[in-house]
C-alpha cells in the first residue's frame, strides 16, 4: 500500500510539474509578447497620437471654417435684412411716385381740359371778332354808299322861347306810344270816377280803403283808390272838428289794348280821328297835352310841329317804359306852352 502511494504521490508531482512548466511557458510567451508590445507600444501611440493631432487640426480648420461661414451667414444675414429694408422702402417710394403720378396726370388731365376750353373760348371770341370785323366793314361800306348819295338839306325849325302856364281848362289829352296817337276821354271818365265815389263813401265806414274801376270807355278804363281819412287830434283840438272823410288817393288808366289808337302817319291825313278831335276844338281855348313815352320822342317832335303850326298850345308829360298814366289829388297839372 505505501509503494502505491508513493507512486501515486510521484507521478501526481510529476503532473504539477509539467502544469507548472506550461503555465511559467504560457508566462514566459506573454511576457514576450508584452514585452513585444511593449517595445511596439510607442510607435502605436505615436500614430495615434499623429492621427489626433491631423483629426484636431482638422477639426479646428473645419471650426475655424464653420466660424467663418457663421460669420459670412451673420454678414448675409444682415445683408438680407438691408435688401429687404431697402426694398420696402423702395416699394414704398414706388407706391408714392405712383400716387404722385396718379395725382400729376389728374392734374394734366383738368389743366388739359382747361386748356381746351379756353382754345374752344379764343377760337369762339375768334369767330366773334370776325363776325364783328365783317359786320363793321359792311357797316363802313352802307356809310360810304349814304354819303355819296345825294342827302336833301335838314331843315331845322326854330321855336319861339315857350312861356308855360298851368293849365286850368279846356285840356285834351292823348297818349303818344309805339309811334300811335290815342286820344284819351279823361274828363268823361272822371265824372264816372265821381259818381262812383258818392256810390263808394257809404262803404268806407267799415274799411279803411276801396278799390275800383270805372269805364271802359273809348277803350279806356280808370282804375281807382279810395281812403277814408281820420280827422288827427291836434285838428280836433284845434279845430274843435272831428270825424272821418273819403278822398281819392290816386287813379290810374289803363287801354284795353296796347296798340290803341292810330299810327301817326295815319293820324296826320285828313279824316282821321285825331284830326278830327283837333277841328272841333279852338286852338286858343284848348290845350293839347301829350303822354310821351320814350319809344315815341321822334312822332312828338312832329306832332309838336303840326300843332305849333295850328297855333295850339300843348303841354308835354314823358312817361318812363312801363309807368302808366296815373293822377291823384297830390300831383300836378299840366304846363301849356
Amino acid at each position: 500500500m505505501r509503494g502505491y502511494r508513493a507512486e501515486t504521490a510521484g507521478e501526481g508531482q510529476d503532473s504539477f510539474l509539467d502544469v507548472v512548466a506550461n503555465i511559467v511557458g504560457i508566462l514566459i510567451i506573454l511576457v514576450m509578447v508584452v514585452g513585444v508590445r511593449a517595445r511596439n507600444a510607442p510607435v502605436e501611440v505615436a500614430a495615434i497620437g499623429d492621427e489626433e493631432t491631423a483629426l484636431a487640426v482638422e477639426f479646428r480648420e473645419a471650426l475655424e471654417t464653420e466660424q467663418v461661414l457663421q460669420g459670412d451667414n451673420h454678414r448675409l444675414v444682415e445683408r438680407l435684412e438691408s435688401v429687404q429694408a431697402e426694398t420696402l422702402r423702395a416699394a414704398l417710394r414706388r407706391e408714392r411716385l405712383g400716387l404722385a403720378a396718379t395725382a400729376l396726370g389728374r392734374q394734366l388731365d383738368a389743366h388739359r381740359d382747361q386748356l381746351d376750353a379756353e382754345v374752344r373760348e379764343a377760337l369762339d371770341l375768334r369767330d366773334e371778332v370776325d363776325r364783328r370785323t365783317r359786320q363793321l366793314e359792311a357797316l363802313l361800306r352802307r356809310r360810304t354808299e349814304i354819303a355819296e348819295q345825294e342827302v336833301p338839306p335838314e331843315v331845322l325849325v326854330n321855336y319861339p322861347t315857350p312861356l308855360s302856364r298851368p293849365v286850368d281848362e279846356g285840356e285834351l289829352h292823348f297818349q303818344l306810344r309805339r309811334g300811335r296817337i290815342a286820344a284819351i276821354p279823361l274828363e268823361p271818365l272822371v265824372d264816372l270816377l265821381k259818381e262812383e265815389f258818392r256810390r263808394k263813401v257809404p262803404q268806407l265806414r267799415g274799411a279803411s280803403e276801396i278799390s275800383g274801376s270805372v269805364g271802359p270807355l273809348e277803350g279806356w278804363r280808370m282804375d281807382y283808390e279810395l281812403e277814408r281819412f281820420d280827422v288827427a287830434m291836434d285838428d280836433v283840438i284845434d279845430t274843435g272838428l272831428s270825424g272821418s272823410y273819403a278822398r281819392l288817393r290816386q287813379w290810374t288808366l289803363a287801354p284795353l289794348d296796347p296798340n290803341l289808337g292810330e299810327p301817326l302817319g295815319a293820324a296826320l291825313a285828313e279824316g282821321s280821328q285825331f284830326r278830327t278831335i283837333l277841328e272841333r276844338t279852338r286852338p286858343g281855348r284848348s290845350t293839347v297835352t301829350l303822354w310821351v313815352y320814350p319809344d315815341s320822342f321822334r312822332e312828338f317832335r312832329e306832332l309838336r310841329r303840326l300843332l305849333h303850326e295850328r297855333g295850339f298850345a300843348m303841354a308835354a308829360r314823358p312817361l318812363p317804359e312801363g309807368l302808366p298814366i296815373t293822377g291823384s289829388p297830390s300831383g300836378s297839372r299840366s304846363a301849356a306852352q
